[in-house]
């Protein structure tokens, strides 16, 4: 898309991302399985996705074969596709990864606090949970 800009009359273009219907797809279904719209069993219908979105059964199809590679949904021949079910296994792995992650995001966000003030604040309301020892208020 080219424009002009407004204050140099000098063109601009702007990058635009083109997605297929099929990365369309994979997005909002993984969106609709993480926000839990599409509970561990439920089955997904390929004709109701592809009506519900209006677009033909082959990006459904091939977006649910990609879900199926990152291992959210399961493909049973004749049977369909189906949300997967955590194991404990899966939980345990999904915690050994998430810890060291949330350390080391907590550890760039308490770096970016600059103010002084803004980390006595925090430290007061340390010291206050410490006190109630996970008592609510």
């Amino acid at each position: 898309m080219l424009r002009t800009h407004p204050v140099h009359a000098i063109p601009v273009q702007q990058k635009q991302i083109y997605k297929s219907l099929t990365q369309i797809v994979i997005e909002q279904l993984r969106e609709q399985i993480y926000e839990g719209e599409h509970a561990p069993g439920t089955k997904l219908n390929i004709a109701d996705i592809a009506k519900q979105l209006d677009i033909s059964h082959l990006p459904v199809r091939e977006a649910l074969r990609n879900l199926e590679a990152e291992g959210l949904i399961e493909i049973h021949h004749n049977r369909g596709a189906v949300v997967k079910s955590l194991t404990p296994a899966d939980v345990r792995e999904i915690f050994l990864i998430r810890a060291p992650l949330e350390e080391t995001v907590a550890a760039e966000a308490a770096m970016r606090w600059q103010a002084r003030s803004e980390l006595a604040v925090l430290e007061r309301i340390l010291q206050q949970m410490d006190k109630r020892g996970g008592q609510t208020a």
